[in-house]
C-alpha cells in the first residue's frame, strides 16, 4: 500500500477549524501525538496548549491515554503533517479579561517568573502581566524585584495599562499601598521645618533621608550659613526648611536657613 497516498486519503476528510477528539499516544517536552484515527497522527505543540505562555512542558498539561478536544490548525500534505491546538477550542482569555477590567482595577494575581526589569505575574483568568520594578515600591525604585517578591506570592496589583494592539497588561503593586509622597504633601507646606539627615553629598546636590524612606533633595545655594556648608557630613541632622514638594514626581527640594 502506498502510505504517503493512504494518509492523504485520510486527511482529506479533515480541514482547518474542524474540532475532534483524540487520544494523546506519546509526549514530547515541546508537544504531544494524538490519534485522530487509526493510521492518522497528530502534532499539538506546547504553543498551542494553553493561552498562558509560560514556558511548560508538554506534560504539564496533558497525560498519555487523555482524551482531549483539540482543533485543525494547518494541514502540510508534503511534510505529512497535522498541526492540531487544544486552547484554540476554548475562548481566549486575553478577550475575557479586558471586556471585564479596566485601568485602575485591583486584582490577585500570582509571581511566575522574575527578571531583571520586573516580574511576570498570572491572573485567575489565564493572562499575563507585568509588573516592572519602578511600579514595585514608592522609594525604593532600583532594586532587584526579588527583594520584593518570590516566585509563588500571592500579590494585589492595580491595572496600569492596557495594549491592547501588543496584548500586553501592565501592572503596580505600590499603587495598592499608601503614597508617602502624597502624605508628605498633605502632611507639610513650603516653608515648613522638617528634620532631614545627610544621606550623601555629590557636587551638584545633597541627599537628605526624610520620614518615610523619602529622599529630598538640598543645593547648595540654599544654604544660607556658609558655616553649615562647609562643616556637612553624612549621617548629621538638621532642621530644614521645605522650599517644594511635587508629589506626582516624587521630588522635594529643601533649604537651610
Amino acid at each position: 500500500m502506498n502510505t504517503k497516498n493512504n494518509w492523504e486519503e485520510k486527511v482529506s476528510a479533515y480541514k482547518v477549524g474542524d474540532r475532534l477528539r483524540c487520544r494523546v499516544t506519546s509526549l514530547l517536552d515541546y508537544a504531544c501525538k494524538v490519534e485522530v484515527e487509526e493510521g492518522l497522527e497528530g502534532f499539538v505543540h506546547v504553543s498551542d496548549m494553553a493561552w498562558v505562555s509560560t514556558n511548560l512542558k508538554a506534560s504539564d498539561l496533558v497525560s498519555v491515554d487523555d482524551v482531549i478536544e483539540v482543533c485543525v490548525l494547518e494541514i502540510k500534505v508534503s511534510r505529512q503533517l497535522l498541526s492540531l491546538g487544544i486552547k484554540q477550542c476554548a475562548t481566549e482569555p486575553w478577550d475575557t479579561f479586558v471586556s471585564r477590567y479596566s485601568e485602575g482595577d485591583r486584582m490577585m494575581a500570582r509571581v511566575i517568573s522574575i527578571r531583571d526589569y520586573g516580574c511576570i505575574i498570572e491572573l485567575n483568568e489565564g493572562v499575563e502581566g507585568i509588573v516592572h520594578v519602578s511600579e514595585m515600591d514608592w522609594v525604593n525604585h532600583n532594586m532587584h524585584p526579588s527583594h520584593v517578591v518570590s516566585v509563588g506570592d500571592l500579590i494585589e496589583v492595580n491595572l496600569l495599562n492596557i495594549k491592547e494592539y501588543r496584548q500586553r497588561l501592565f501592572f503596580g503593586i505600590k499603587q495598592c499601598s499608601v503614597n508617602p509622597w502624597e502624605t508628605f504633601a498633605e502632611k507639610y507646606q513650603p516653608k515648613d521645618t522638617v528634620l532631614g539627615a545627610i544621606q550623601s553629598i555629590t557636587d551638584f546636590f545633597i541627599f537628605i533621608s526624610l520620614e518615610n524612606g523619602l529622599v529630598g533633595l538640598l543645593h547648595p545655594t540654599d544654604i544660607l550659613k556658609e558655616e553649615v556648608l562647609n562643616n556637612l557630613k553624612v549621617g548629621d541632622n538638621y532642621e530644614m526648611t521645605l522650599l517644594s514638594i511635587d508629589a506626582e514626581r516624587e521630588r522635594i527640594c529643601l533649604g537651610i536657613q
